[in-house]
């Protein structure tokens, strides 16, 4: 895969993790659809997204890389509101 090649010295499936911090943690809300009696109806559910700073090492060379990955899922602590 493109994401486990090392930017410096090219080999293929080299990086390994070595930490995976979560930098910024925050609350929202996104449209979901659901079909309700029949019909198809669009609510509001309350997500977390939280982004992550992930930090490869490469086998072959010891380069270190960062990468930044958003994840996101629904917010149990309000989806009893809904």
């Amino acid at each position: 895969m493109k994401e486990d090649t090392c930017s410096k010295c090219k080999k293929l499936n080299s990086l390994y993790k070595i930490d995976d911090t979560i930098i910024e943690k925050k609350e929202s809300w996104k449209g979901l659809t659901k079909i309700e009696n029949g019909k198809q109806i669009i609510k509001n559910v309350p997500i977390v997204i939280e982004t992550h700073k992930m930090t490869y090492k490469c086998k072959n060379c010891g380069n270190i890389e960062i990468k930044y990955k958003e994840t996101e899922y629904e917010n149990t602590r309000y989806s009893h509101r809904i």
